[in-house]
């Protein structure tokens, strides 16, 4: 695992590994940011080119892969064996020949892909096979979750260049004297950063760099290089910044849903020249940002109807091509108040995503579709279905705050003896167990006679279930202290 800040050269790296592997099948995966959420999306992509190879696969495999990418099947897949399933394929590709696994921002992988990937890297022996992962630091980007998952991995730190290579990548962007003591400074300044540097040599005049005129008492870096990408940005065309928005608020690796939403807008490959010419964007193999700095700042900087355009712009591209979640997911961004219609769509999406496995793309769904609901009984109601969601997918902190966010209007006995049970999930997760039995029999009371199957059936079996799923990525990191799991994915 590499890990450094933006800009420090990961993806130089991994380009490097990439070219030095001539001989080997390279793959490439790259995390999106607006894909984090979308369970098994990043698998899907890294494995779409060897999806034929998965009918070959022992047949509990078979059905879990299967299941993960919506190819078949009605029960949620089993994370282990999704995992298994991935590192089969893999290995059989790496059979015919070595394969190198190449994963960039690992920090905006969805959990379940960044799980089965973390599973298969753990488990290499004699394959010929390698991975090789790049994320943030988490003091770069504390905002990004998932990172524990790779915990076990090793991980190589990336520093700052030294001064001297630092002055030596400075020679090579400035087109003039570069005087000594000032590219010390910019080195300094920058804590070696390459991207920085580059970007500097843009930014400063040929009279500072020769340390005729002195440099600014800020130098624009680090904290401030988004504001130096919204400024590139400000200076665009309005077709330009609208493509450019359009293109972060979608899949970076999905160019036929972004043209066939340009068309709708009215752009055509002609609002890309300006952003290309300006080094905003890359030209090949398809236009791409230079940097995820930019895609942030893009994004950051439209005003929210722009945003909702280019979302509702968005759900129709999908719609065309009966892509119903992504759909369901854009009509949500794209709604300006509370809109049944759309929360009613997402629900909708949120169970398709939990048969296929996808517990935190159910969670962020319901959510959502929370978030829009007018009534106050019927958003909570879909509150505490995404806490369950949540609380399956390992992250028992968000359930705990949106059942905070539901309680006050659970009206219903069943409701409220679903957040009891689901309070006490989190309770035996957290290893709190003293007010567990408690919890429980006060839902056993909320019910009364009305239901007896219910009543019981989750008290013995569902929350056991509930707190073995919620547990099961703490007890994977415990593995290398030794302990065991059986058959979960970490």
């Amino acid at each position: 695992m590499l890990s450094g800040e933006p800009g420090i050269g990961k993806t130089r790296l991994l380009e490097y590994a990439a070219a030095a592997a001539a001989d080997l099948t390279v793959i490439w995966l790259t995390g999106i940011e607006s894909e984090t959420q979308l369970g098994f999306a990043a698998l899907h992509r890294l494995l779409r080119p060897f999806l034929d190879r998965v009918a070959g696969l022992p047949a509990p495999q078979r059905d879990a892969l299967s299941a993960a990418f919506g190819l078949g099947g009605s029960e949620p897949p089993d994370r282990y064996l999704a995992g298994l399933a991935t590192l089969t394929v893999l290995s059989g590709v790496a059979a015919d020949q070595p394969v190198l696994c190449l994963v960039d921002d690992t920090h905006w992988l969805d959990r379940e892909s960044a799980e089965a990937l973390a599973f298969a890297a753990r488990r290499l022996h004699a394959d010929s096979l390698a991975f090789i992962f790049a994320r943030r630091s988490a003091a770069a980007s504390p905002e990004a979750g998932g990172l524990a998952t790779f915990a076990t991995l090793p991980v190589r730190d990336l520093a700052g260049m030294e001064p001297l290579d630092a002055r030596a990548l400075l020679a090579l962007c400035v087109e003039g004297s570069l005087d000594p003591a000032v590219a010390d400074r910019l080195a300094a300044g920058t804590g070696g950063n390459p991207l920085a540097l580059i970007e500097l040599s843009v930014q400063l005049g040929p009279e500072q760099f020769a340390g005729v005129a002195p440099l600014p008492a800020r130098l624009p870096v680090s904290r401030t290089l988004d504001a130096h990408f919204r400024t590139a940005i400000t200076a665009l065309p309005a077709d330009t910044r609208t493509f450019l928005l359009l293109m972060a608020a979608a899949p970076a690796d999905d160019a036929p849903l972004i043209w066939r939403a340009a068309g709708m807008l009215g752009l055509t490959a002609r609002a890309a020249d300006a952003a290309a010419q300006s080094g905003i964007l890359t030209r090949t193999p398809r236009p791409a940002f230079r940097h995820p700095l930019i895609r942030s700042a893009v994004y950051a900087d439209a005003d929210a109807g722009q945003r909702r355009q280019v979302h509702a712009t968005l759900a129709a591209a999908c719609d065309s091509v009966g892509d119903a979640e992504r759909s369901a997911w854009h009509r949500g961004e794209a709604a300006a108040g509370a809109d049944d219609q759309v929360a009613a769509g997402l629900e909708a999406a949120a169970e398709l995503a939990r048969t296929r496995g996808g517990y935190s793309e159910q969670a962020l769904f319901l959510s959502r579709a929370a978030e829009l609901t007018a009534a106050p009984e019927r958003r909570a109601e879909r509150l505490l279905a995404a806490a369950g969601a949540h609380l399956i997918s390992g992250d028992p902190a968000a359930a705990q705050i949106l059942l905070d966010m539901a309680g006050a209007h659970l009206n219903e006995p069943a409701q409220r003896a679903r957040a009891l049970r689901t309070k006490a999930v989190i309770e035996m997760f957290h290893v709190r167990v003293a007010n567990v039995p408690a919890m429980l029999l006060d839902a056993v009371a909320e019910l009364g006679g009305r239901d007896p199957g219910m009543t019981w059936e989750p008290v013995v079996r569902g929350d056991a279930r509930g707190a073995h799923g919620a547990r099961s990525r703490q007890r994977d990191h415990a593995g290398r202290r030794g302990q065991s799991h059986g058959r979960r994915l970490a």
